[in-house]
């Protein structure tokens, strides 16, 4: 994407997915990489609190005062510093690991290597310093008024408030002034309405960043697999082979649950979707069949649909009951539809009367799926758990010419 921030036509080059341990917990946030044609780096960075959502542009300097390396390794909380002709106090010293990449990384950048840097403040004045084994960089923060990234940008209006930060655990920063997004060159730029990176998801989140301000998130794991990858089935007449199970972590506002889903391939060759409760612990499932929408959304239009926005999905009206962030924790078997563990997606679901839908996406594409509700105990025996939850008799199926409206 490309944008014009601060006098400058900015490209969105790369994005990366940062955590750090504070307070004996993971905190995740996003990176984006900005560029200008001339060679000029900079980072976009949105975090949020319970207060409302706030950006900022950092952009690096050349100090008057450079440090060493073991000179930035000396730095404490407390340290005085002027690297610029103005007094400024380090508030944070931070590490930090890159857990996932994508486009274009700044150089030296790979997942798995830790980032360290501080944090040094004056009033409005906010300096981040982020070292290597063989350099040191300098960056100058400045907080951007709200709706100014919307408009360079181009993006759907958004609240930050409703922003998420699109991995891991709520992003838990507080009022303390500007951290758990910070970490290197680049910091979160939740750019999060182009893949949802941008109207990301779900749920209150804020600005400047203090440890104090997110509760916890309680996190249920997946129930045991109910039956196996490889088994075959057969359900309401049709034969399945259960070509993949994925354990998928589903984090949505205020809750993280793992499921199991698994992909079906029927006769024919075409895929299922079975997804073993829609609610932690609810013993219900759905069954998804593919649809294929003549004029399918993009990951950017999906991304800027709200809860209570009504979709049409190939004729089916629905209303938007949740979003999520989902991930996959782990695999069996390879997934005919290309599922591969660490895998990130977002998506929602929506209802109407008759019919409910599951829509995922990427960066680069997205799935569309419509559903019926079905039971743990209407799969036969050969690939059924032998603890099948005890459920409540099942509803009749639609009629049938209604999988027919289904493209495959």
């Amino acid at each position: 994407m490309h944008g014009d921030l601060a006098g400058r036509a900015f490209q969105l080059t790369g994005r990366a997915v940062m955590g750090a341990e504070l307070d004996g917990e993971t905190r995740y946030w996003n990176e984006f990489h900005l560029e200008t044609t001339t060679g000029e780096t900079a980072t976009l960075a949105y975090e949020v609190t319970k207060s409302g959502g706030r950006w900022r542009l950092f952009t690096e300097f050349k100090p008057e005062h450079p440090l060493t390396v073991a000179g930035a390794v000396r730095q404490r909380a407390g340290s005085k510093l002027n690297l610029t002709g103005i007094n400024v106090s380090v508030t944070q010293v931070q590490n930090a690991r890159i857990h996932h990449l994508e486009g274009v990384a700044p150089a030296g950048r790979q997942v798995g290597s830790e980032v360290n840097y501080f944090i040094a403040e004056a009033g409005a004045v906010m300096q981040v310093v982020s070292w290597t084994d063989q350099e040191v960089k300098y960056y100058d923060g400045h907080t951007l008024v709200r709706g100014t990234v919307d408009a360079a940008f181009n993006l759907p209006r958004q609240s930050p408030a409703t922003l998420y930060t699109g991995l891991g655990d709520r992003s838990t920063a507080g009022d303390s002034g500007s951290l758990h997004y910070l970490a290197t060159g680049t910091f979160i730029l939740m750019l999060v309405v182009i893949l949802f990176t941008l109207n990301f998801m779900f749920g209150p989140y804020s600005s400047s960043p203090t440890r104090h301000d997110a509760a916890t998130v309680k996190r249920i794991p997946v129930p045991p697999p109910p039956f196996l990858a490889g088994a075959s089935e057969s359900w309401g007449g049709e034969n399945f082979h259960v070509t993949a199970r994925a354990a998928m972590e589903v984090a949505g506002a205020g809750s993280a649950y793992e499921r199991n889903e698994y992909e079906l391939t029927d006769e024919t060759g075409g895929v299922h979707l079975l997804v073993c409760g829609e609610k932690p612990g609810a013993k219900d499932w759905t069954l998804y069949l593919p649809v294929t929408p003549l004029t399918p959304a993009t990951p950017q239009q999906s991304a800027a649909h709200k809860v209570g926005d009504t979709v049409n999905v190939n004729g089916v009206v629905a209303t938007i009951n949740e979003r999520f962030r989902f991930t996959v924790k782990a695999l069996d078997k390879v997934a005919a539809t290309g599922w591969h563990q660490g895998d990130t997606l977002f998506g929602y679901t929506a209802s109407s009367q008759h019919d409910w839908l599951l829509v995922r996406w990427d960066s680069q594409r997205v799935s569309f799926w419509r559903g019926q509700k079905v039971f743990a105990r209407d799969f036969t025996p050969g690939i059924s758990a032998t603890n099948t939850p005890d459920v409540s008799p099942p509803v009749s199926r639609p009629a049938q010419d209604q999988p027919q409206q289904v493209q495959r």
